[in-house]
């Protein structure tokens, strides 16, 4: 896949929110937002625990609290009820891979906040006492979810678990993350920097062995492939290095299965999660 230095302007916006709550300093400018069916939302929980918003999210009922304002609000209807006085939004939040998501008006009118939606630049500006957070906007996939690296953007699908990996020289956000499938049998695996670098994941680990390796280019572009075997065989772990030798850049993705089974079950989405890359350039 080329790389693709561009900044993503798609329509989208949204608010995340789920059970574990964030710190009101947590980096909202890593969240994205998203939009979906012409409608812009974004990410409750978020947004919210930003806001310095309290957040309970438990079986589809969200409630949010701050300062003795009480809302609540649920997945799939339009009714909000904020301190016993119950209104309509114009649609329905929604819930993917254990997030929630709002439309962007209820941000505003719930806790008095200055929301807007910049779609010539492609983001989304939140604004409350002082500071402001921007979302990059995303569009809505069914079944996927966007993840924001320092340099990158990735989709991954929404049931996996993402762990973010090796930090960013930067000070801000990760330059890799890795994403766990519900079943434990395959882990996604990407490493974008902002120039180039050497990922930590794809180094050979205690008890591994290489079983294969190709290199494959020309002068302009190499590309590595590896696969190591786990003790006992008890797993395969193939990564793949692309190198534009005019630029002096690279980027790995990585593909961990427990046995040919998986392999074959979740490679067509191990392929859609490489093909969503985007790059940013500085």
């Amino acid at each position: 896949m080329g790389r693709k230095r561009q900044i993503a302007v798609v329509m989208a916006l949204c608010v995340i929110c789920s059970i574990a709550p964030l710190s009101a300093g947590a980096d909202l400018d890593r969240e994205v937002a998203l939009f979906k069916s012409g409608r812009a939302y974004v990410p409750l929980r978020a947004v919210f625990e930003w806001l310095g918003v309290k957040v309970d999210y438990i079986n589809g009922s969200i409630t949010a609290t701050r300062d003795g304002d009480l809302v609540f609000l649920w997945i799939g209807s339009t009714r909000v009820v904020k301190n016993g006085e119950a209104s309509e939004l114009d649609v329905a939040p929604f819930e993917t891979g254990g997030k929630a998501f709002v439309p962007l008006r209820f941000v505003a009118e719930a806790f008095g906040t200055d929301v807007e939606h910049h779609p010539e630049d492609g983001n989304v500006s939140v604004s409350y006492e002082g500071r402001e957070a921007l979302l990059l906007i995303h569009t809505y996939r069914p079944g996927w979810l966007p993840f924001r690296g320092t340099w990158f953007m990735v989709e991954y699908p929404a049931h996996f678990t993402v762990t973010p990996r090796e930090a960013s020289a930067s000070g801000e956000g990760y330059e890799a993350a890795s994403f766990l499938s519900p079943d434990g049998l395959v882990e996604f695996y990407v490493f974008s920097p902002q120039w180039g670098g050497q990922s930590e994941w794809v180094k050979l680990q205690p008890g591994e062995k290489e079983i294969a390796r190709s290199v494959d280019g020309s002068d302009k572009r190499t590309t590595t492939q590896v696969t190591y075997a786990g003790p006992q065989r008890s797993y395969e772990r193939a990564w793949i290095e692309i190198r534009d030798t005019l630029s002096n850049t690279n980027w790995y993705f990585g593909f961990k299965y427990r046995d040919k089974s998986a392999l074959d079950r979740y490679r067509p989405m191990y392929l859609q999660f490489r093909d969503s890359l985007v790059q940013y350039a500085d």
